[in-house]
């Protein structure tokens, strides 16, 4: 056997050993923090959880979605939208909801809110939080 055979054979032997050692299995990854890609707010979603139309300017009827475009396998995250009214001079909040998920890769969470006297007139923001920390916002507007 040459040199160069006896030491690729030392290396397969090491490296069998060394998983042998660690039950035959290397080690898991650490599993993948959870990244939101995109927020994209509407007054429809899909099936598939998405916004059919995505707009910023509502009516005083309409249900507000907001479709939260994630990616990431951790065994679990919470995922919260918090609207707020901005109009009237003082930030009022209207809604907070939170959901626990377990994505397996990228995947799509819905948030919505609807009032059954209407909305008013004004300027509103939904903002996105995984666990304590803010991910995202975006501000839109009832007509």
């Amino acid at each position: 056997m040459s040199r160069g055979a006896s030491g690729v054979v030392s290396l397969v032997v090491v490296a069998a050993l060394a998983g042998a050692a660690c039950g035959g299995r290397p080690p898991a990854p650490p599993p993948a923090a959870l990244e939101v890609r995109e927020i994209t707010l509407g007054n429809a979603i899909g099936a598939d959880k998405r916004v059919a139309m995505p707009m910023t300017a509502f009516g005083p009827r309409d249900t507000i979605y907001a479709a939260v475009a994630t990616d990431g396998a951790p065994s679990t995250a919470t995922l919260a939208a918090r609207w707020t009214f901005l109009g009237g001079g003082q930030p009022s909040l209207l809604d907070s909801t939170a959901q626990t998920i377990a994505p397996a890769g990228p995947a799509v969470t819905e948030f919505h809110v609807s009032r059954s006297e209407g909305w008013p007139a004004g300027a509103y923001r939904v903002e996105i939080f995984v666990g304590e920390r803010l991910v995202g916002t975006r501000e839109f507007e009832v007509r």
